[in-house]
């Protein structure tokens, strides 16, 4: 009867393993296209002039709507996936098994972020080679950049933006013994420390050598010591965000949070309403010649983290049906290729696209759309054609993610 019960238990386990791997994988492709809306968005985007200009409340409503306030769960839900996953990796926490992690970052991270800013940087210095390509792409004249200034770009400002994230991620775990030792014997009350941090007004002009891999060590020496931080470099809330967050995944792996569950349908859509409702209402608030602007904060701040905690569990609701869209089931491996190509693709097709069909709300408009649904198109096919005729390269850009399938136990 034991052995029975035993082999069901290894079974449910296998099971619910299973279950939660798919999610992870299709989620984290979907997330991706989220991500790709927010870099979509450009309400601001002209070309010449002063730059003063007025656009139709109808654009930024819409644009901030979607890129500010529902995809806005993306970037949190990524990085808890990534506390998660560290921490199932891991098992039981050891400074070996600690080590073995790191070397393993090392190469599905800072690899790949330092060859696609090496990148981002030759694809700029060649499009700015021509004269008609070059008033497009001037935000660096890499051209005239001393060594140092070019080597600050390629570690710290990538021309590929999006690279902000896995440069997060490096220095969370490079501090992750500390999470991890401060959620065990402080268990999930510590989580209140970040959350504080991500929530008080006092820490919105906060100023810190973030951008750094050990930068959180000195953010913390300098609260406790006094020392004056208007000199270093400026952070923002996302750092501390992205800190909450993978701090919350780490937790939900130590403490055995389900992952998968069934919400009651009526329950979902009515908070899903709500939240949506939510979203829309502080949009309201941001356009305008007068915003609070702590009023915006706490609103996002609050929307932020129901919807992020409600669109995962959701997505149990409709996990079967969206598993069998054939579109996603064969294209969610190609999310790590969306990042890493996606940008400056996007802002590309976006300068080129205005360009073309002239600057009005409605060319923003057709762009806001066409233009990150291009992206991420050409990323997926980017991504199949390196896979295919060039899988050595496409393993080391992508720091051999292609290979792995997403799992609880890797």
């Amino acid at each position: 009867m034991l052995h029975l019960i035993a082999a069901f238990t290894s079974f449910a386990r296998n099971f619910m393993d299973q279950k939660l791997s798919n999610k992870l994988r299709i989620i984290s492709f979907l997330l991706m296209i989220l991500v790709a809306f927010i870099h979509g968005y450009n309400e601001n985007l002209r070309f010449g002039g002063s730059g003063n200009f007025q656009v139709g409340w109808w654009l930024s409503f819409t644009e901030r709507f979607i890129s500010d306030g529902i995809c806005r769960i993306a970037v949190p839900l990524f990085f808890a996936i990534s506390g998660y996953l560290a921490m199932e990796s891991m098992g039981e926490f050891t400074f070996h098994k600690f080590g073995m992690m790191l070397r393993s970052r090392f190469r599905s991270l800072l690899m790949p972020y330092l060859l696609v800013s090496l990148l981002g940087i030759l694809l700029v210095v060649c499009l700015q080679m021509i004269p008609w390509a070059k008033p497009f792409f001037n935000n660096y004249d890499i051209h005239r950049l001393s060594f140092r200034n070019w080597l600050y770009v390629w570690l710290f400002s990538p021309v590929p933006f999006q690279l902000w994230f896995l440069r997060l991620l490096i220095g969370y775990f490079l501090f992750f013994p500390v999470i991890y030792f401060l959620l065990r014997y402080f268990r999930p009350f510590i989580l209140l420390l970040p959350l504080y941090i991500w929530v008080s007004p006092y820490f919105l002009g906060l100023t810190a050598i973030w951008s750094q891999p050990f930068s959180l060590g000195t953010l913390i020496f300098g609260l406790i010591s006094g020392l004056d931080m208007a000199t270093l470099l400026s952070t923002s809330k996302i750092q501390f965000e992205g800190l909450l967050f993978f701090s919350i995944g780490v937790c939900c792996s130590m403490y055995k949070f389900p992952m998968v569950i069934k919400p009651k349908v009526l329950v979902s859509l009515i908070l899903l309403a709500v939240w949506l409702l939510w979203v829309g209402y502080r949009t309201t608030l941001t356009i305008g010649p007068s915003v609070d602007h702590y009023d915006v904060h706490y609103h996002l701040i609050a929307f932020t983290f129901l919807g992020s905690i409600l669109c995962w569990y959701l997505y149990d609701l409709v996990a079967e049906k969206v598993e069998n869209i054939s579109w996603i089931r064969n294209n969610a491996k190609y999310s790590i290729g969306v990042f890493l190509f996606h940008e400056p693709m996007l802002t590309i097709l976006k300068k080129l696209m205005i360009k073309a069909l002239g600057q009005s709300d409605g060319s923003l408009m057709a762009a806001y759309f066409i233009a990150p649904a291009m992206a991420i198109a050409l990323s997926i096919l980017l991504s199949k054609a390196l896979s295919k005729y060039w899988p050595g390269a496409y393993s080391l850009i992508t720091g051999n993610r292609a290979q792995k399938k997403v799992s609880v136990e890797s």
